[in-house]
């Protein structure tokens, strides 16, 4: 945040942006790398096998320190992450050319970054904290830079905003109150969308930050519109993260997979009457194949989640600051965690499930939720949800 105010001081476009890149996901695109650099390095499949071992075993004993923190469970837990530990350690002694692979991660210049965004595209990248935020809106040929003026004030406006729209707007009161917030978030987040070259543009791409992962954008009113009305709106972890997930290779052989398990074993979870005409209805226009009901496992998904461009989860999911996200399957929940030990080679994953974006909001990194899963897995695109 230093680094960006002095660059906003010193008018700096370039150095802001290299600060609010390096603020933004490198731990996921740090593990994206290192997956790739394990396939370039030609490790054997025993010693690939044994550190997924590892993962899922690390995976397993943290989901049960979210239930039952014992003494024995957390001496476990962190004496197989000791044990994790040496393991990478040794890859470096036995399998030198798995390091000599490793770089560490560069940030593109933004000059570079701007020829390679589309005509019709703005991209909008946000740096935020309590005290201080600052703005960088570019597109192939203008920038703009702005500093976030009254914070602390813009921060207890987007609490109250979230929490208005967490619910149906059922009065007029409601409703004006909406409105008016909206459009006051619009200004304070948007100061650029008025800009004269801007106005041919038809795709805005937002890089949020903070508390703005939980906004959803696409409600904010200009005038008498909402944003979604002008742009088609998208949203990225940062911009290095995106052009590395662009050039993943996805080889995936069939079109589309589907599962809805309608009726639930456990935690009282209610029945989903119409999860099963959604996955069928959508099956037959994507000529693609469902799994139902009792079939619909979590041990099922496993087997099958490689093999699908197209991946359509119309089921129950929740998650918070306090809990680890999860998303539910006939026999059992599916973890956030258990998502980093599986791969997928998905261009589009779509949970269609509650509470699906949301997750704990971790500093420079962004939130750690079912979405960021499926990305680190192998996604190419997520559709996820901010609601119940």
């Amino acid at each position: 945040m230093l680094g960006v105010n002095t660059s906003h001081l010193l008018n700096n476009n370039e150095q802001a942006f290299y600060f609010i890149e390096k603020n933004k996901a490198i731990l996921l695109l740090e593990n994206i790398n290192e997956s790739e650099v394990k396939t370039r390095a030609n490790l054997p499949l025993k010693i690939l096998e044994e550190e997924l071992l590892f993962k899922k075993k690390i995976a397993d004993l943290e989901n049960q320190l979210t239930s039952f923190n014992t003494d024995s469970t957390q001496n476990n837990y962190y004496s197989l992450k000791i044990a994790y530990a040496n393991f990478i350690e040794l890859l470096q002694k036995d399998y030198p050319e798995y390091y000599n692979y490793k770089n560490p991660i560069k940030i593109k210049s933004l000059n570079r970054v701007q020829k390679t965004i589309p005509e019709n595209t703005i991209v909008v990248t946000y740096i935020l904290n309590e005290n201080k935020g600052f703005i960088l809106c570019f597109t192939n040929t203008k920038t703009y830079f702005y500093s976030l003026n009254e914070v602390t004030s813009l921060q207890t406006e987007i609490e109250s905003y979230l929490s208005l729209i967490s619910k149906p707007l059922n009065t007029k009161e409601d409703l004006i109150n909406f409105n008016l917030k909206s459009k006051t978030l619009n200004n304070a987040l948007l100061p650029f969308i008025n800009e004269k070259e801007l106005q041919n543009k038809s795709k805005l791409l937002i890089i949020p930050d903070y508390t703005l992962q939980n906004l959803p954008f696409e409600s904010l009113k200009t005038n008498d519109k909402y944003l979604i009305e002008d742009f088609e709106i998208s949203y990225a972890y940062s911009l290095s993260f995106l052009e590395k997930n662009k050039k993943i290779n996805r080889n995936a052989a069939q079109e589309f997979l589907a599962f809805a398990p309608k009726s639930f074993n456990y935690d009282t979870l209610k029945t989903l009457p119409s999860s099963e005409a959604e996955a069928k209805t959508i099956s037959k226009l994507l000529n693609g194949k469902v799994v139902l009901d009792t079939s619909a496992t979590k041990t099922n998904f496993f087997k099958e989640i490689n093999n699908y461009k197209i991946i359509h989860l119309a089921t129950h999911a929740n998650a918070n600051d306090s809990i680890a996200p999860w998303i539910a399957f006939k026999n059992e929940k599916l973890y956030l965690n258990e998502l980093y030990t599986t791969k997928n080679q998905a261009e589009l994953v779509v949970l269609n499930a509650c509470n699906s974006s949301l997750g704990k909001i971790n500093s420079g990194e962004g939130v750690f939720s079912l979405a960021r899963g499926f990305f680190y897995s192998g996604a190419n695109s997520v559709i996820s949800s901010l609601w119940n």
